[in-house]
């Protein structure tokens, strides 16, 4: 039992620190004419925008962990890929998403008296 009570109060502290959301995507290795990225023009760089501001900029990888406390709103994402020449892509569809809503702690220090 009092493993069981540890367990539940470390989760309850440590759990808000894990949460995270990945926004991932596809690698970009091809031309709109579906040809093949010459090697000479790698990498790829990709940026990243939510709500319309920039979340992240300039990386090589296809994913991306963010926080999010927006509880109940709902968020746009687009993505661009840039090729170390310079030549961008045009920006991705929107993708949304609802942040859901926060379930409130419980009540701390509850008591019963006479």
């Amino acid at each position: 039992m009092k493993r069981l009570l540890m367990f539940t109060v470390l989760m309850c502290l440590f759990a808000p620190l894990a949460l995270g959301w990945t926004v991932s995507w596809g690698p970009v290795t091809t031309y709109t004419d579906n040809t093949a990225i010459e090697s000479s023009k790698l990498p790829v760089k990709y940026e990243i925008k939510k709500d319309g501001a920039v979340l992240v900029t300039g990386t090589t990888a296809t994913s991306y962990v963010f926080s999010d406390t927006g509880h109940g709103l709902t968020r746009s994402f687009t993505a661009k890929a840039t090729l170390n020449t310079g030549e961008a892509s045009a920006e991705s569809p929107a993708y949304s998403l609802t942040v859901p809503l926060g379930v409130p702690r419980h009540p701390a220090g509850l008591q019963v008296a006479p």
